[in-house]
């Protein structure tokens, strides 16, 4: 399978959520949960859960699995796991574990985690964590672990290959039987064209992110198909409230108006790579918010910049080479942005350079791909608002940490989805943090050979039932 990027690390605990499509079947998550809805479900490491408090959630831990190399898998394994996950100095999911305070196995095998909040999205926060082996994982540490993960998966690590490839294979002690697979290889190829091509010359079976000028081409050939599907992965702007241009809320809302969400959705991607969405955590919502802002109206954002009194400038940073069409994406609202009075430095960056450069706050605003890794809005609003936000990027922490608790220890489940209904207007709206520009569709190219491949909400297909035909 070839795909767009390297990841950094292939320890899930430090690493992007999409290096799951990776490293993803050498693991198990701690909670399991539907490929096609993200909720949880008992095909998991944890297999059951009550709530016996406020702040205490206990789980059922799965019997009978063991780790690659051995270890046993029990409730003191799933504790480690937690801790790592909350704990390690580079743990990307850090702010989705900051509410626990304690996590102890049972004597009788359970697990009880308890939190200094109540928080109904426990399970799907452990959606997120990768059951780790906490004898290999301390001997061994986190960057290390990534060069030879272990977990309780149906795929164990083969081999790895720096800047070429990462490769696995059947692991047949594997708890749910072995998968149908003997092993899987995983290559990297930035350009899409290269995939392509590697795909129609047999050079790879699996290749993922086409753009929409290749598909048809791909899905025509003989020998190869493509399967596209929505995901709920979203490019975003994110605006610096807190400094400089855009701690005018007016200039932000200018922004928001100034983008045709419309035209880069068709122009750049055909109707196919990608989809207008105007939600932030709306999509995680049981009803859909009402919309009333974040729409094209170039008068609009002129208004609002003439107002200002000068030529605002905006320093700009997205991704090139990482997401589909990302640079010329870039250049698009660039365009659109000094089409109505902004004066833009565009400042295309690699994209560990960009997470490291947003972190300084030196930048208006800066483009990247945001996705709720667990399907609660508690996700998105734990990682971008907030005192314990890993970006802080909107205004009132406060405030939204006000309205986050008020939706976590809500008795009713329609009373939090209010509440978040509230965030999002507030995010969108009131405080213009945010422009949301798409959602992103996902087209994989395979060669007829590949049976069973499903797609994935979250991105991350299932390579457990997949099969390949002689």
């Amino acid at each position: 399978m070839v795909l767009p990027a390297e990841p950094a690390t292939f320890n899930p605990a430090l690493a992007l959520y999409s290096t799951l499509r990776i490293v993803g079947p050498v693991f198990d998550p701690l909670v399991g949960f539907d490929k096609e809805t993200l909720e949880p479900n008992d095909s998991g490491l944890l297999t059951s859960w009550e709530r016996v408090s406020p702040t205490e959630w206990r789980f059922k831990v799965r019997e009978g699995v063991k780790f690659h190399n051995g270890e046993e898998w029990n409730a003191t394994a799933a504790a480690f796991t937690i801790e790592k996950y909350r704990d390690e100095p580079k743990s990307g999911f850090a702010p989705y574990y900051a509410r626990v305070t304690d996590v102890k196995a049972e004597p009788d095998g359970s697990l009880l985690v308890t939190t200094n909040v109540p928080y109904i999205a426990m399970p799907k926060v452990l959606t997120t964590a990768m059951g780790l082996p906490p004898k290999y994982y301390a001997e061994v540490t986190g960057d290390n672990f990534g060069n030879k993960p272990i977990g309780t998966g149906p795929f164990e690590f083969d081999s790895l290959q720096a800047g070429q490839k990462f490769s696995v294979k059947a692991f047949k002690g594997y708890w749910r039987g072995a998968p149908k697979l003997e092993g899987i290889t995983y290559s990297w190829a930035a350009d899409a064209s290269t995939r392509a091509a590697l795909l129609q010359s047999g050079g790879a079976d699996l290749v993922s992110d086409l753009p929409n000028e290749l598909i048809e081409e791909v899905d025509s050939a003989p020998g190869t198909n493509v399967l596209s599907a929505p995901s709920l992965y979203k490019m975003a702007l994110s605006m610096n409230s807190n400094d400089g241009t855009l701690k005018d809320p007016n200039l932000r809302k200018a922004v928001q108006a100034a983008i045709d969400y419309d035209a880069i959705v068709k122009t750049l991607f055909g109707d196919v790579g990608a989809r207008k969405s105007p939600y932030f955590i709306g999509d995680l919502l049981p009803e859909k918010p009402e919309i009333g802002y974040q729409k094209y109206d170039q008068a609009k954002a002129k208004a609002l910049v003439g107002a200002s009194g000068g030529t605002p400038r905006l320093r700009y940073l997205y991704t090139t080479g990482f997401y589909p069409k990302d640079k010329q994406v870039g250049e698009a609202v660039s365009a659109m942005l000094e089409a109505v009075g902004f004066q833009v430095e565009q400042v295309p960056m690699e994209n560990a350079a960009l997470r490291k450069e947003r972190n300084t706050g030196n930048y208006s605003m800066y483009m990247v791909q945001n996705f709720p890794v667990f399907a609660h809005p508690d996700s998105f609003i734990a990682f971008f608002t907030g005192k314990n936000a890993a970006v802080k990027y909107c205004t009132d922490p406060a405030g939204y940490d006000a309205l986050t608790a008020e939706a976590l220890s809500a008795k009713e489940q329609e009373a939090s989805d209010q509440v978040y209904d509230r965030v999002e207007k507030k995010v969108l709206d009131s405080d213009a943090c945010n422009a949301v520009l798409y959602d992103q569709v996902i087209s994989y190219g395979m060669t007829d050979k590949v049976k069973g491949f499903k797609s994935a909400l979250d991105a991350v297909p299932s390579m457990y039932e997949v099969t390949l035909d002689s």
